[in-house]
């Protein structure tokens, strides 16, 4: 009579055990599912951190070129306004920026009742001889 309860403890404390085995392998494998999600989660924000980092670089780059090509506009601005403003043999002012000149002092003294100017005209004969 004791031997068959021996035998049900026995087969229910196995049973026991391979169900405790179980649930430790279904751990383990849940524990290396998870640290392989976590492991491509780094790994594609990493990735993501790194191009976006590329892709500030790039733009950095862009930037420091329109920069760069916007100093050259100016300086070639400036450059033409000298050349159309100056004579180029003396580099003294020439009539085109007289002209200029007299158009803005002209409205200034139109908008202002007070603002006054006077033009001084000298005839240079044989100026360049």
């Amino acid at each position: 009579m004791i031997a068959p309860i021996i035998l049900i403890i026995y087969f229910t404390y196995q049973k026991y055990l391979s169900e405790i085995r179980a649930t430790a392998a279904q751990a383990e494998q849940a524990e290396r599912e998870r640290a392989e999600a976590e492991k491509a989660r780094a790994e594609a924000e990493r990735e993501r951190a790194e191009q976006a980092e590329r892709h500030v670089e790039e733009l950095n780059r862009h930037i420091a070129e329109q920069e760069r090509i916007g100093v050259q506009l100016q300086e070639s601005k400036d450059h033409f306004r000298h050349a159309a403003f100056h004579d180029a043999l003396t580099n003294l002012p020439n009539r085109a920026l007289l002209a200029e000149n007299l158009k803005f002092v002209m409205e200034r003294a139109k908008q202002a009742e007070d603002y006054q100017f006077a033009v001084l005209f000298l005839d240079l004969d044989r100026f360049r001889t």
